[in-house]
């Protein structure tokens, strides 16, 4: 077996467990504004989210999602005001193809800190959503469940939302025939919505990344290979995802990537491949700007048995200049694949502990 094929089927098993494992985060990020500027902190514990406006407060329950919602993510606007949650509502049970493949239908619900439920959009199937940058507005691209998602490397839909919270009022995007939209973001640096598509031809499919126009209403070509842009626009990451060959980071300016180094605490003697298992299970979490450096704070996801082994927490800053991680501290015990920290400090992660009462509170592990 060559290297190089070798690579790739170890790539390629690694993907397809982390099909199973990372579903329960989908869309993760940190609860913080886009550069790292702290706008609360939160985190998902027995189907509920928890809140709190300032580090070193209680983290407090603010919405449940009962009996009938599963919670699978969620987003707080950079206002700090309101959060979107993602969640799977087993009352909407929707049946296609055949009376036994049945799939759920997923909600969007945007509620204020206060867990105040403003509105919810019931969807068939929720594939991604972003805040504005000023957090009174937020997209999300909707679709329908089909035979072919479970075929599929990346769940897609056919519709993006626009929704204006101020005005209560939506406009809605339409893939063509042979059109689906994969991912969204909205982003900082310039204020403009960037859309994942894939496009269909005869025998293939091509990928890009589009900038919608707000006053045409259409969709123009861009460079990019991902909407998961830093917030001065100097660079773009790339997740690790099925079918894929690892996470990827790219200069937005001229598309030169900068190669990901493997840290050398991954490179121990029992690991083959050190650098697919780093970067086939990397996610990006957030991003930060200190002065006019771009830094990447991601994690490793789906590989927590070789983590443990290696006694790695899983969570890295990355010098986007450089392509070099530095490990960031994790309470002991800490999933990267089924828990995230509550946010970001100062460039540090914050997570939440419990006190000897079992009451919730932001913390920093130092080094």
């Amino acid at each position: 077996m060559s290297k190089t094929y070798a690579k790739v089927f170890a790539t390629w098993l690694l993907c397809f467990s982390l099909i199973f494992i990372t579903t329960g985060i989908s869309h993760a990020r940190l609860s913080s504004s886009p550069a790292g500027k702290s706008v609360g902190f939160s985190f998902q514990a027995d189907n509920s989210i928890y809140f709190a406006r300032e580090y070193g407060a209680e983290l407090k329950k603010i919405f449940s999602g009962g009996n009938n919602l599963t919670i699978r993510s969620h987003k707080i606007a950079a206002s700090g005001l309101h959060i979107a949650i993602e969640a799977r509502n087993s009352d909407r049970k929707l049946v296609y193809d055949r009376a036994d493949e049945v799939r759920f239908g997923e909600d969007l619900l945007i509620i204020n800190i206060d867990g105040e439920l403003l509105h919810k959009f019931e969807t068939d199937k929720l594939v991604d959503y972003s805040w504005a940058p000023e957090g009174d507005r937020f997209i999300y691209v909707t679709g329908v469940h089909k035979r072919a998602d479970d075929q599929s490397d990346f769940t897609s839909g056919e519709v993006l939302n626009i929704f204006d919270l101020k005005k209560g009022e939506q406009q809605t995007v339409v893939a063509d025939s042979n059109e689906v939209f994969v991912n969204v973001s909205w982003t900082l640096f310039d204020g403009n919505i960037y859309l994942w598509k894939r496009v269909f031809k005869k025998y293939r499919a091509y990928d890009g990344v589009f900038k919608y126009d707000f006053n045409s209403d259409k969709l123009n070509p861009t460079t990019f290979k991902s909407v998961d842009l830093s917030p001065d626009g100097k660079y773009y990451f790339i997740d690790s995802y099925p079918g894929s060959i690892g996470a990827e980071l790219y200069l937005a300016s001229s598309g030169k990537k900068v190669e990901l180094i493997t840290p050398e605490k991954m490179k121990q003697s029992w690991i083959d491949y050190p650098d697919m298992m780093f970067d086939s299970s990397l996610k990006l979490l957030d991003w930060i700007i200190v002065g006019n450096k771009s830094f990447a704070i991601i994690c490793n996801q789906g590989i927590d048995g070789a983590l443990n082994r290696l006694k790695i927490s899983g969570f890295w800053k990355l010098d986007c200049d450089t392509g070099r991680s530095i490990e960031l501290p994790a309470p002991n015990g800490i999933s990267p694949t089924h828990q995230l920290p509550a946010g970001l400090k100062d460039g540090k992660l914050v997570w939440a502990a419990p006190d000897a009462k079992g009451v919730y509170r932001t913390a920093i592990i130092d080094q």
